[in-house]
């Protein structure tokens, strides 16, 4: 019996086995068979308002996401993130299909291997940055918002997003900008 630990959700893994002697390799290698490992189940935000995407502890699974995470914020929080390190994840679901949670995702900084994006209705994803953020998808919802946070007398946020598949902006979601510029 063998134990592997680490192993990517999702994934077909083989193991082999050979006997050794004094370093060698002392026998053909033998097929033990293989396993296809479980869907990765993610990580769910179970922080509070206010609380940092970065902190482990905010998360249903103790770890920051990372690019294969599928990842969902649907509660009615305001999740914000570090302007030192980008965000990462495989896909990302803000709030839920009936509008139940409205979830709001600053994102202060860039993103690096980030998957598709949905939002909700009721959800909003705010960029409170001049960084691009670049994903593979997005699909906004009826009700949704995507803007940038408030600029003040300079340009400090702006919405900046560079999709690399599709942009699906269904009817009723709204990218919100008015009120939100600068007088320079």
């Amino acid at each position: 019996n063998a134990t592997f630990t680490g192993l990517t959700g999702n994934t077909t893994y083989y193991a082999r086995v050979a006997a050794m002697r004094g370093g060698f390799v002392a026998t053909a290698f033998a097929d033990m068979g293989s396993t296809m490992t479980i869907r990765n189940p993610g990580q769910t935000w179970v922080g509070p308002s206010n609380g940092y995407w970065q902190d482990a502890a905010n998360w249903s699974n103790g770890g920051v996401p990372v690019s294969t995470d599928p990842v969902t914020i649907d509660q009615n929080v305001t999740v914000l993130t570090y302007t030192t390190a980008p965000v990462t994840f495989g896909s990302l679901t803000l709030g839920d299909a009936a509008a139940t949670f409205a979830p709001t995702l600053v994102l202060s900084t860039g993103t690096l291997g980030a998957g598709g994006v949905i939002i909700n209705p009721g959800a909003t994803l705010t960029q409170g940055t001049t960084y691009t953020i670049v994903v593979g998808s997005v699909t906004m919802y009826s009700g949704s918002v995507l803007k940038h946070k408030d600029n003040a007398s300079t340009r400090q946020y702006v919405v900046a997003l560079q999709v690399i598949d599709y942009f699906d902006l269904q009817a009723g979601a709204s990218i919100a900008v008015d009120g939100l510029g600068y007088v320079g």
